[in-house]
């Protein structure tokens, strides 16, 4: 991405989705192998997994104030007696995800808090949440996805594993959004430690997780009809007549012609007609010869 289009896209608002982390099996997190090479395969993997993950079932709330991803080293320095240095290497990194959600109901922030508890009544659709109590600890791990739709300029979608353990914060004030504040210990999603995932879409890419049913974009005449000269007063004949129809997603088909599909054509005098073929909304022609 251009600087330009990094300054329109990063915008301190979107929808955030989370996930429990499954490493293996259905539900797994898509694995790159190396992202400097990535394949049409993992790619697909990963749309797959993101489709099925910004999903009303996931979003946990909207972005307040953007989010804060935070990674650090530890390195290692060794030097040789005159000072000079021969190893410099990182030998830890740590991360750490910080965001603010408004419009998250309380099942949400049990969800993400990990000493958490709640449960809803199904009879007066009363819903209770606790906050606190080490017995009450969840070591589950999310995969939090933050999701920026952006028209213009494309998509951007930040990724991260990990757990909640920042401690607890959720400020009421009055004629205000109501935040609820979380900072996420991130965790390597790679055997070789990396944390973060940022994906970037064209603009207007259909990120929905329903099928999307390919229309008819043109039409074309594939086959003329076996009678092409009629006498006075005939009846239209499309015996043999085939069209081809291209779909939005450039696929094709072959389709009968029926009189059904057929206007304009006219036997009441001599001469050359135009016959018009229409097939879902898109029109195509051919021409016969009326003879005296």
């Amino acid at each position: 991405m251009s600087k330009v289009q990094r300054e329109e896209t990063f915008y301190g608002s979107g929808k955030v989705y989370s996930r429990p982390y499954v490493k293996q099996g259905a539900g797994a997190f898509p694995v790159i192998d190396d992202p400097s090479a990535v394949t049409a395969a993992e790619v697909a993997a990963l749309v797959e997994y993101l489709k099925a993950t910004m999903v009303s079932d996931y979003q946990i709330g909207y972005l307040k104030n953007g989010f804060d991803v935070k990674i650090d080293t530890n390195t290692l320095s060794d030097h040789s007696d005159l000072g000079e240095m021969k190893i410099d290497v990182i030998t830890e990194e740590t991360g750490t995800c910080t965001f603010s959600l408004f419009n998250c109901s309380i099942d949400v922030i049990a969800d993400q808090y990990p000493t958490a508890a709640y449960s809803k009544d199904p009879t007066s659709q009363i819903e209770v949440a606790e906050v606190g109590g080490l017995s009450n600890m969840d070591d589950t791990e999310h995969v939090i996805v933050f999701y920026h739709s952006d028209t213009q300029n494309g998509d951007t979608i930040a990724i991260c594993v990990g757990k909640n353990m920042s401690g607890f914060e959720n400020a009421w004030k009055q004629d205000a959004v109501t935040p609820f504040t979380c900072t996420f210990n991130m965790r390597p999603f790679t055997t070789d430690g990396r944390f973060y995932r940022l994906v970037h879409s064209p603009a207007g890419y259909d990120w929905s997780d329903t099928p999307v049913t390919p229309t008819v974009s043109s039409i074309a005449m594939k086959t003329q009809p076996t009678k092409t000269t009629y006498a006075i007063n005939d009846e239209l004949d499309v015996t043999g007549a085939v069209i081809t129809a291209t779909y939005s997603d450039s696929t094709t088909a072959d389709v009968n012609v029926t009189t059904a599909m057929c206007s304009g054509f006219d036997s009441s005098t001599a001469g050359e007609k135009t016959v018009t073929v229409t097939y879902q909304s898109k029109t195509t022609t051919f021409t016969v010869t009326v003879s005296e």
